[in-house]
């Protein structure tokens, strides 16, 4: 990964970078820079992650794809899909509005494709060979939080920010986020 700027990419996070499940049998290529890293504190996520958050790279369709092997879908949409009934409380339009994908293998929950954002693919960090350059610039579902998390966010909402917050977001990560 080039850690030096080029004048296509002044906020110095020129792609590519490459990754992979954990076992290797998934392996992809992000061609474009993130437009966002978001830090997601709700619940499915942390189910999801087995962990306090989850930390995605929000990067355009057109600039992310599969080098080697195939997902699965996974989550609740993969659950819907199996003809099992959500547990109380889950939504199941939110379920299948969410595209979950998965190595087949090691079950690495590796990105998620969103209805309402065709375009875009959030790229689970830990994924990329290289991540530790990683930081999340928005938190979303504070209100879901484990005690005692912290981020370092430099923008949190008790749930997701309205349509309207997301670019003024973008273009304050383009000039502030984390570089590699």
């Amino acid at each position: 990964m080039s850690m030096e700027r080029s004048a296509g990419d002044p906020a110095g996070r020129a792609p590519p970078w490459t990754g992979g499940c954990r076992c290797g049998a998934v392996r992809l290529e992000a061609t474009a820079a993130p437009v966002m890293a978001v830090a997601c504190h709700c619940k499915g996520c942390r189910r999801m992650t087995g962990g306090a958050y989850s930390l995605s790279l929000m990067l355009p369709e057109a600039g992310f794809r599969l080098t080697a092997g195939e997902t699965v879908r996974a989550g609740l949409g993969a659950a819907l899909e199996g003809g099992l009934a959500l547990g109380s409380g889950e939504n199941p339009d939110l379920a299948a509005a969410l595209d979950h994908r998965a190595c087949p293998v090691c079950k690495s929950w590796m990105f998620t494709r969103i209805a309402m954002l065709p375009d875009m693919v959030n790229l689970r960090a830990a994924m990329l060979d290289r991540d530790a350059w990683v930081t999340p610039f928005v938190e979303t579902c504070r209100a879901e939080a484990q005690p005692g998390i912290v981020t370092g966010a430099r923008h949190a909402f008790d749930g997701f920010p309205d349509a309207a917050a997301w670019p003024g977001l973008m273009i304050a990560y383009a000039r502030e986020g984390a570089r590699p």
